[in-house]
């Protein structure tokens, strides 16, 4: 759902930043390593994408990069 708070698993005990400094291309940095497995869930760095409804998944695409 839009706005919904979604979380990387291992990683969910991080506290989200405000604003993200647009000179330190943070999304940049991080964008290449998102992608959909070939299971259809989405993951950071072969981490689960999670929601508080579950994981994040993709009905149609799969072993591709999410941009």
């Amino acid at each position: 759902m839009p706005g919904d708070r979604v979380l990387v698993e291992s990683y969910e005990d991080g506290t989200p930043d405000d604003v993200l400094n647009p000179k330190k291309k943070i999304w940049e940095k991080l964008q290449v390593d998102f992608k959909i497995s070939a299971s259809n869930l989405a993951q950071w760095q072969g981490n689960d994408l999670l929601t508080k409804k579950g994981a994040v998944t993709s009905k149609r695409l799969n072993n591709v990069p999410i941009r």
